[in-house]
């Protein structure tokens, strides 16, 4: 009767879908099973089969039924050893304590337990395994200590027989749940393990690019290697994207075209911010200010200006897992190379990074 009295009152409540029923739950206190059965007459599943998960009642298959035919995606989260308390954006207001089985919609979400953040992505209709660490770290051993003997009496010998040897058992650790006897754990290359992803941009950055410059103007263009340095800070955030960056970068290119080349060695200051951020990379859009210097005086036959002024634009791609960037970047002279002619490039280029946090 209480399962009914308790679906009776979530369902009265809507406004309480999706958030937290503490409030609820506190006025009527039930058994886990009832709190599931009382979820599922209320049409909430995914707490539903929270609840309902090894009651064994008819409940629990009715929503396993009505989960499996739905469009929501299974998080089985596990941990090792068992036991670890976590929370997760895919069902809020919920604390959970593993083994625990999960449903909620395509999307990504995040799981927070042990002292870490791991980041998950599902897609629709399908199911996905997470292993946590769940392990506390050893005591360090006892610090040898030496004792003087010489002057203290020495007892009779002991003649009665030694104790029983108590041999470790044979079973890995991994089933018996024991400490190691010796050496390191050998961890075992067919586990599943969760995937740490970092959640935001490095705080800093120092990175090397190389690419392909496409440099072009009314008297021709050039395809020539192009080189930089590139420094970078995050900044905060940028209303309605994501984190924000201040870019600092050097650069080489050959420039110039059918009628001649030369060399220019650029400086910019750029600000950007993440504009998509999928699981495996951030997108970041940078504008900027840059100056140009030219190594040669004359084109050709033509006299061309030695420092020159303009802008730069970009779109970087850079992985999360690997400090590996690939950039698209576009630079015009707002000062003319020679009267009536101004410069642009287009940059396609590779580059690797040393990144830090806070």
């Amino acid at each position: 009767m209480n399962r009914w009295v308790f679906a009776l009152v979530l369902a009265s409540h809507a406004a309480y879908a999706g958030d937290d029923v503490a409030p609820l739950r506190a006025k009527l206190p039930a058994s886990k099973c009832e709190l599931g059965a009382a979820y599922a007459h209320a049409n909430d599943l995914p707490r539903a089969a929270l609840f309902l998960d090894g009651c064994n009642s008819d409940d629990e298959r009715r929503v396993e039924g009505r989960l499996e035919a739905s469009q929501l995606s299974k998080l089985t989260i596990t941990s090792d050893p068992p036991g670890l308390a976590i929370t997760t954006d895919a069902l809020p207001g919920e604390a959970i304590t593993t083994p625990a089985v999960v449903w909620a919609k395509a999307g990504t979400y995040t799981i927070t337990g042990g002292g870490r953040i791991t980041m998950v992505q599902l897609a629709a209709h399908s199911g996905r395994p997470i292993v946590l660490e769940n392990r506390t770290p050893k005591s360090p051993s006892p610090h040898p200590q030496t004792m003087d003997f010489a002057d203290e009496p020495t007892d009779a010998a002991n003649t009665t027989p030694p104790p029983d040897q108590q041999h470790p058992s044979l079973l890995p650790c991994k089933y018996t749940g024991c400490n190691t006897h010796d050496g390191e754990t050998i961890d075992d290359p067919f586990a599943v393990r969760a995937e740490h992803v970092p959640v935001e941009p490095p705080a800093y950055s120092l990175g090397v690019r190389a690419g392909t410059s496409a440099a072009f103007h009314s008297g021709g263009s050039r395809i020539a290697p192009a080189l930089a340095l590139d420094g970078r800070v995050r900044a905060g955030r940028f209303p309605g994207l994501g984190a924000a960056a201040i870019d600092l970068r050097l650069d080489w290119a050959m420039r110039g075209g059918d009628d001649g080349k030369f060399d220019a060695f650029g400086a910019s200051a750029q600000y950007g911010a993440v504009v998509f951020a999928p699981s495996a990379a951030w997108l970041t859009a940078l504008v900027g200010l840059r100056g140009e210097l030219h190594t040669d005086a004359m084109v050709g036959a033509m006299p061309i200006e030695r420092a020159s002024f303009g802008y730069t634009a970009a779109l970087e791609l850079a992985l999360r897992t690997l400090p590996v960037t690939v950039g698209l970047r576009y630079d015009e002279d707002l000062t003319e190379l020679v009267p009536g002619v101004r410069e642009r490039a287009v940059i396609l280029e590779l580059g690797g990074e040393l990144r830090a946090s806070r």
